[in-house]
């Protein structure tokens, strides 16, 4: 920034009279006042000009920083031993008394045409108001458009405002298009369920990626929003296959996408597990499609074989349909987890266990009644309500040793026995520890 203008030196009238009093010089002619004149006109313009643009350069600078600029003496880094930058607020200049001035205008005329030059100068050092947008409005005052701007705390509490009405047609606008996706995946599951919608590239399971990904906004509000689940331990899966032993609870089975949601969220670094659905699951109509096109694979040894083969962890529950057709009153009582396949599996391919408790699922869908549903192909329909919002909390255990024994052991019924009750009594421990943890169904 340059050096500010000074404003010009203008001696009162009375000054004047009586300086050139003392001199007594004789009055010139009126040409040449009018001459004289005409360059003090022009001297106050050209003057009042630069004046002008001076003003304007310093509220553009107020404007860009945000804060008004200080006054006095302002030293220009790198000049400060030569140069120093007077800052001031207005421009003042003294309008000659016609009354008082002996060069007075010897006409009408004349004294309109020097009333004309004075309104033009008073316009010009006039300030210059900024313009003021329709988003900007928060930081002036409302009695005069274009007023000045308020104080700091003023403008940074109409940011403040703006942020925030910003921020809310952002989260509307998200939130709208959260809602259009969640319709979109729930008609096409529901398209999928009839056998009707759904994607045309299916992979070897059965899996219809394309439904997945209409799904996923669905599944995004069940999971952290709707039941809100919190997992613990996810760190204890170890790379490479696995085999996941899960208690099987409520009336849905809705915890085998749930858990596989889990482990993709918690460790992105694995490949993605898949599980095991019962065959009353598998091909119950409508319900056993939509499962299948989610990822659900029919529960069998050649297929958990080829799923551990691809590297893959392996979600199965050892309860099967026993779990789901648990009374309410018996919530998070384990059933018998049948003849031990999933450890045979375990002996004969090397893959480690690790044992899940998950506590939300008997609150979400609690199994009421049983309605007879032979002409359906089911052994029942259970008398469920929606789906509730209680709230999830999934539990890794340790990995369940297998000791020393060798692949042969898998035909060992009574080494196979020991390791299946081992493994579901630290289900059943780790279940009852989160139950005493929790402190409401719904608060977690």
């Amino acid at each position: 920034m340059g050096t500010s203008i000074p404003p010009p030196s203008v001696t009162p009238a009375p000054a004047r009279a009586e300086a050139r009093a003392s001199v007594e010089e004789p009055r010139e002619p009126a040409a040449s006042a009018r001459s004289e004149a005409a360059e003090v006109e022009a001297e106050l313009l050209e003057r009042a000009a630069e004046a002008v643009s001076a003003v304007e350069a310093l509220r553009e600078l107020e404007e860009a920083i945000g804060e008004p600029l200080p006054t006095g003496p302002v030293a220009v880094p790198g000049f400060e031993d030569t140069v120093e930058v007077t800052v001031t607020e207005t421009v003042a200049v003294e309008v000659l008394d016609a009354s008082q001035d002996e060069y007075a205008p010897d006409s009408e005329a004349e004294a309109a045409e020097e009333a004309r030059i004075e309104v033009q100068v008073e316009a010009a050092l006039a300030p210059v108001q900024p313009a003021v947008s329709s988003n900007a409005d928060a930081f002036f005052t409302a009695e005069s458009p274009g007023a000045e701007p308020h104080r700091l705390g003023d403008r940074f509490a109409g940011l403040l405002s703006l942020a925030k009405e910003a921020a809310f047609q952002a989260l509307a606008s998200e939130r709208l298009g959260k809602t259009m996706g969640s319709a979109q995946g729930l008609l096409s599951a529901a398209l999928t369920g009839i056998g009707v919608g759904g994607g045309t590239a299916i992979d070897e399971y059965g899996k219809d990626a394309a439904l997945g990904g209409v799904m996923q906004p669905v599944l995004d509000f069940l999971y952290e929003r709707y039941w809100r689940v919190s997992v613990q331990g996810a760190s204890h899966v170890p790379a490479g296959p696995v085999l996941l032993v899960a208690n099987h609870s409520g009336a849905l089975p809705i915890d085998g996408p749930v858990l596989q949601q889990a482990l993709s969220r918690e460790r992105p670094d694995l490949q993605e597990a898949r599980w095991l659905a019962e065959d009353q699951v598998f091909h119950a109509p409508m319900l056993g499609t939509l499962m299948n096109r989610m990822g659900a694979v029919r529960a069998c040894p050649e297929n958990a074989l080829r799923l551990l083969d691809e590297l893959r962890p392996v979600i199965v529950f050892p309860e099967g349909i026993q779990g789901l057709s648990k009374p309410f009153a018996q919530r998070y009582q384990l059933k018998r987890f049948g003849r031990g396949g999933f450890v045979k599996l375990a002996l004969r391919t090397g893959a480690p266990i690790i044992p899940v408790a998950i506590v939300g699922a008997e609150e979400t869908a609690p199994l009421f009644g049983k309605l007879p549903a032979g002409f359906l192909g089911l052994p029942y329909l259970p008398l469920t309500p929606p789906p509730l919002p209680a709230r999830w909390t999934i539990r890794f255990g340790d990995p369940i040793s297998m000791g020393e024994l060798p692949p042969e052991a898998a035909e060992d019924m009574s080494q196979v026995q020991r390791l299946t009750e081992r493994t579901r009594e630290s289900i059943q421990g780790m279940l009852q520890a989160l139950l005493k943890e929790r402190r409401s169904v719904f608060a977690g």
